[in-house]
């Protein structure tokens, strides 16, 4: 895994059910972490970010700290971005028990959207950026995780926080190489920004996931910014 992520060379990584000790290697330094969980055992967390160390970076408190982090991340060109690492509720997630299913994903995601607008509503100059993993697929059609209520809801959450999900629908990553498969970990940033994307590729590139090492898997987007 250590050396795939070298190979991607990339800004920033958010990483989702990792450990306080993963890094992505050299030239990286963690800027923001969700804080411990009774759901997690040690030094595992459910979200993390890190980013290269000659980007100028703050931490910032998000309202769910266990299962989301946040920073602030400048850049060399002036723009400034805020990364919304998060993690929403799987099948049988008791984390809100006995509110449990669709309607556990469904507060933990009014949550969440609430705060994406909240933060481009205090930082209208800077952009945002929603990563991490949702358990949801957001096919166009068919189904591969989670249903399609829940898929419903998640696209009109979106929706209302006027962010463009680039790892859904057509251009789902995963789909377009492995079919039958399809991505729950998404990527989304506000429409109308001036954001575009310029490639967006996963690994390993076949279907076939090493058992042990993720059951996900891994997605990198590279972003143009006029």
């Amino acid at each position: 895994m250590r050396d795939q992520i070298l190979a991607i060379d990339t800004d920033v990584w958010v990483f989702t059910e990792t450990h306080r000790d993963v890094d992505p290697g050299p030239g990286y330094r963690i800027v923001a972490c969700s804080s411990p969980a009774l759901d997690r055992s040690g030094a595992e967390r459910w979200v993390s970010i890190w980013a290269r160390t000659d980007l100028t970076n703050a931490s910032y408190t998000s309202a769910n700290t266990e299962r989301t982090a946040c920073a602030r991340i400048s850049f060399e060109t002036g723009a400034d971005w805020y990364v919304y690492g998060v993690v929403l509720p799987w099948h049988g997630d008791k984390r809100r028990s006995p509110v449990m299913g669709k309607e556990g994903f469904m507060e933990t995601l009014d949550e969440q959207a609430s705060e994406s607008v909240r933060i481009q509503a205090i930082h209208p100059k800077a952009r945002l950026l929603v990563a991490g993993d949702f358990n949801q697929d957001l096919l166009d059609d068919g189904h591969f995780y989670g249903s399609r209520a829940r898929r419903r809801v998640l696209q009109d959450a979106l929706q209302r926080a006027e962010l463009e999900c680039v790892t859904g629908g057509s251009t789902d990553p995963v789909a377009r190489q492995n079919g039958g498969q399809a991505s729950i970990d998404h990527v989304c940033f506000p429409r109308d920004r001036g954001v575009t994307v310029t490639s967006m590729a996963v690994w390993p590139s076949t279907a076939q996931l090493r058992c042990g090492l993720s059951d996900h898997h891994g997605v990198v987007v590279s972003l143009n910014v006029a």
